[in-house]
């Protein structure tokens, strides 16, 4: 019986386990799909006090504002970190699918490589190329004057395009979509626990009482027979337990010869 019940739990854990992790996939948002709305953002020690929503792959910073957004099933957590200059140095945004608890994430990870803010693509770009045409005016003035001279200002310009590349870069991180173990292992058990309880235990409670009543009246406690003297049932062959009736009551029972 025991081994029954725990294989019909262990039923109950896989059957919760597909069923979250299948809703946690189609909850998951497409790339450009419209921001959630938001339903927490706090700064200062609040957000510290939060933390980063994921562990980060080296030490970070303080989390200086951090805020949350989405539904029961997608949850999107942004934290970011700034500088006394109040410029984002850090930024983490973790998307979170599952219930009650998570159980898949997708991360992505921003951290500036010199303390600067990160700078978009079209930004990089757009410094380099300004302080190239710089360098080029180097070199016309040059030609008024030393030849020499106008080829020092062309090297002028290539040395500052090199300092913008250096300047304000980024490393981007995309973990991509990995399985949140904490969710995978607390939802199935949540659910396996309550449809235990709901479906499970009062059959379980009914079969016992059933069976304390059956031995209290002398029967079977398997399938109700009357029990005899023997230990076994003569129905079902059935272990009869305490439900068998002693056979010093039947000799009392029996005609004693006359004397």
């Amino acid at each position: 019986m025991r081994r029954r019940l725990f294989l019909v739990f262990v039923v109950f854990v896989l059957v919760a386990g597909s069923v979250n992790l299948i809703m946690a996939v189609f909850a998951i948002q497409p790339p450009n799909s419209p921001r959630l709305p938001t339903v927490i953002n706090v700064f200062g020690s609040e957000a510290a006090a939060k933390g980063w929503p994921t562990t980060p792959p080296t030490p970070w910073p303080a989390v200086t504002q951090w805020s949350q957004e989405g539904s029961y099933l997608g949850r999107r957590q942004v934290a970011w970190s700034q500088n006394q200059a109040r410029l984002t140095t850090h930024q983490m945004e973790v998307e979170f699918y599952g219930w009650p608890f998570p159980a898949l994430r997708h991360a992505k990870l921003w951290a500036s490589q010199d303390n600067s803010p990160p700078r978009s693509a079209a930004q990089t770009a757009g410094s380099t190329g300004a302080t190239g045409g710089g360098g080029g005016a180097g070199g016309a003035g040059g030609s008024g004057g030393a030849g020499g001279t106008g080829g020092a200002g062309g090297s002028g310009g290539a040395g500052a395009s090199g300092g913008a590349a250096s300047r304000g870069t980024s490393t981007f991180v995309d973990a991509g979509l990995t399985l949140h173990w904490p969710g995978v292992i607390a939802n199935p058990l949540l659910f396996a626990v309550v449809a235990w309880l709901v479906f499970v235990a009062p059959i379980v409670l009914w079969l016992g009482l059933r069976y304390q009543l059956r031995i209290r009246r002398g029967l079977c406690p398997d399938c109700g027979y009357p029990a005899g003297v023997s230990s076994l049932c003569t129905e079902c062959g059935g272990d009869l337990g305490r439900a068998a009736v002693s056979d010093q009551p039947q000799r009392d029972k029996l005609p004693r010869p006359a004397s």
